[in-house]
């Protein structure tokens, strides 16, 4: 198998994105962008949502962290549409 050839720009830009952490972390649209040393994201909001019967959407939790310098929480919205 060929040895695959990175290019400078592809080298600058992995670099740049690892240091994209904690303090330097980026407010984005759908939230806080931030990596670890893995090259994974960090904190990302997540939310879990339900169908109802009626093929309604409902959020039922987030949990993450949506807002630059915000402290990681977990918000649960009760609903009985989806139990």
């Amino acid at each position: 198998m060929a040895k695959k050839v990175r290019h400078d720009a592809e080298i600058e830009l992995e670099e740049a994105l690892t240091k994209i952490t904690g303090d330097q972390a980026i407010q984005g649209v759908s939230g806080q962008i931030a990596f670890g040393s893995d090259g994974n994201g960090l904190n990302k909001e997540i939310l879990v949502l339900c169908v109802d019967t009626q093929s309604r959407f409902h959020l039922v939790e987030a949990h993450g962290l949506f807002l630059v310098g915000e402290a990681v929480q977990t918000l649960k919205y009760p609903s009985s549409s989806c139990s």
